[in-house]
């Protein structure tokens, strides 16, 4: 009988799925509770958007809260977070038709419409802009100027996502952060502030001069103790019927230093190499690794788009030789790197980009510790 893989690919995991998270799910469930308002933040694929759909979840079925979740990520203009917000203040309402009826009275910008499936099955929620003429900053002010009214009217427990928050930077509008705080700050509700760009993000919460200023508290989601690891993988594959010897996860968590997405990943390829009566050995995980790592390049190619080439020399020389001194003449002439302004100007592009980062120890490293494998051997 062929047995499921027990490791998901999943961006959105389920609670089983999760090697422990459990202080972080009590934390984010006392914090909202409380009304707090919290940035959190990590790398890439650190399972923050997992963890916070469990925490929503968990805040509706065992503490009655209503909440919404909405993601910035590649949105193009102040209209289009105005309309992300409006639609998911509407899917959060939905289930409940009498709250759903009474936000008609309060939500003025935009408007719900359903829309019949492609297959007819169904129909799906959709918004529509009201015709009041409004645009920019004043419809996305409107927009939160409704949602405070409604959420004063109503005696309901409310906590609201706002994912990769940072992107709002990229829109260059700077009055769009004096608008959310002025409103945010008045509402009846607790804001988590999530993204992966942590210095983009952490910046709108830090400047003295931002709106943001001190207005939320910060909590930054880490890697998992590699002990934790190495129970969870073997009881995953024990469950499942595998047997994978402790020197093969060891080398899982080499390769993955812990990184929660790449040690799922790669523990699902390895799962994939077993067959009947066979015990996984280095050749076996030697083919998972490669597919595991091809599985990657794609995205791995995409995110060198758009670097200049001194960004990329620099990024190289990283991934080959991390370094607390990257500016002196020695390491440079070593990796073929031009001028001092260069590098500069290549820290702080890949830093924003949260490509790379000091470590505990002012060490510079790439973020990534499989992209860097990966770069490094490209």
């Amino acid at each position: 009988m062929q047995v499921s893989n027990p490791f998901t690919l999943k961006v959105i995991a389920s609670p089983e799925s999760f090697c422990n998270r459990t202080r972080e799910q009590k934390d984010l469930v006392s914090y909202a509770k409380s009304g707090t308002n919290l940035v959190l933040y990590s790398p890439r694929r650190y399972g923050k958007t997992s963890l916070i759909r469990l925490v929503q979840k968990r805040l509706k079925d065992d503490h009655g809260f209503l909440t919404s979740y909405t993601d910035f990520f590649a949105i193009t203009s102040i209209e289009d977070i105005a309309q992300r917000i409006a639609m998911s203040i509407y899917k959060m309402l939905e289930p409940n038709q009498g709250l759903f009826k009474k936000s008609l009275k309060f939500l003025q910008t935009f408007r719900p419409s359903f829309q019949p499936t492609a297959d007819g099955s169904g129909f799906n929620l959709t918004v529509q802009q009201v015709s009041t003429g409004l645009s920019g900053i004043d419809l996305l002010e409107k927009t939160m100027e409704d949602l405070g009214m409604f959420l004063e009217a109503t005696n309901v427990l409310v906590q609201i996502t706002f994912d990769e928050f940072q992107e709002i930077t990229e829109l260059k509008a700077p009055e769009i952060e004096g608008v959310l705080r002025k409103h945010i700050q008045e509402h009846r509700a607790s804001y988590f502030f999530v993204g992966s760009r942590r210095r983009v993000l952490l910046n709108i919460f830090v400047q003295q001069k931002r709106p943001f200023y001190q207005s939320a508290l910060t909590y930054q989601l880490k890697k998992l103790p590699r002990e934790d690891f190495k129970i969870f993988l073997r009881d995953k594959f024990f469950q499942a019927g595998r047997e994978c010897p402790q020197a093969i996860i060891d080398s899982i968590l080499d390769i993955s230093s812990c990184h929660p997405y790449y040690t799922q990943k790669l523990a699902f390829f390895i799962f994939q190499s077993f067959h009947e009566d066979h015990t996984i050995n280095d050749d076996d995980f030697q083919k998972a690794f490669r597919e595991f790592l091809e599985a990657e390049s794609m995205i791995f190619e995409f995110m060198l788009q758009g670097l200049s080439p001194r960004q990329i020399a620099f990024l190289k020389a990283l991934s080959r030789e991390p370094s607390s001194s990257v500016l002196s003449g020695k390491y440079m002439q070593k990796h073929g790197l031009k001028s001092i302004g260069g590098v500069q100007s290549a820290i702080k592009r890949l830093e924003s980009l949260d490509f790379i980062e000091k470590d505990d120890n002012q060490v510079w490293c790439v973020v990534d510790p499989v992209f860097g494998r990966w770069f490094k051997a490209r």
